[in-house]
């Protein structure tokens, strides 16, 4: 590239928050500090990022086994709300059938501590 002339100039990432977490709600204390997840369906994670395609952003929620590393649960949104954390829930819940104490870890923005979510 250097001689042909042609510079490679970065592309400045624009960075984009979408954890609401200044809300009134419930936020619950973090209970995987330390924990060793010797199985599967002790701890899943839940996450929520946006991706940017050609007309619009879509959002997407996945709920993962942390043992397995796996997607048990995911959905595909262009609204950032409860319906796209509520949606992966359900894939997750209905397909997996976590066992009874298992742990879902979450950061604490507005969409995992609806009432209807909780």
């Amino acid at each position: 590239m250097r001689d042909k002339y042609w510079s490679c100039r970065p592309r400045k990432r624009k960075w984009v928050t979408i954890t609401h977490s200044n809300h009134g709600l419930p936020i619950y204390p973090k209970l995987i500090k330390g924990l060793s997840i010797p199985k599967v369906s002790q701890l899943c994670v839940a996450d929520i990022t946006y991706i940017r395609i050609l007309t619009c952003v879509v959002y997407l929620a996945v709920i993962l086994d942390a043992f397995a590393r796996k997607a048990i649960g995911y959905t595909l949104s262009k609204h950032l709300d409860t319906g796209v954390a509520r949606g992966a829930l359900h894939m997750a819940i209905g397909d997996s059938h976590p066992e009874p104490g298992c742990i879902l870890h979450s950061d604490p923005g507005v969409q995992y501590g609806l009432h209807e979510y909780v």
